[in-house]
């Protein structure tokens, strides 16, 4: 198994050592990449490239939703 037969206790702690640093910096980058994504694909999605027009802004984080409109009423004939 590559050598590993052949290490002391010492050298294989310290290889796991090192090991499960990486591992957490991996993690750690592995976790802010995918926030990076997630920010990046909500204006992709929203851009069809249909249209010469901007994406509409109406749903963005943050924007107060416009209020109800009065139900029409039916007027009498």
């Amino acid at each position: 198994m590559s050598g590993l037969e052949e290490l002391s206790r010492e050298e294989l702690i310290a290889r796991v050592r090192a090991l499960a640093g990486r591992v957490t910096a991996l993690e750690q980058e592995n976790g802010e990449l995918r926030e990076r994504v997630a920010r990046l694909e909500r204006p992709i999605s929203r851009n069809s490239g249909n249209s010469g027009m901007p994406s509409s802004s109406d749903d963005l984080p943050g924007k107060p939703q416009p209020k109800a409109k009065p139900a029409n009423e039916p007027t009498p004939a």
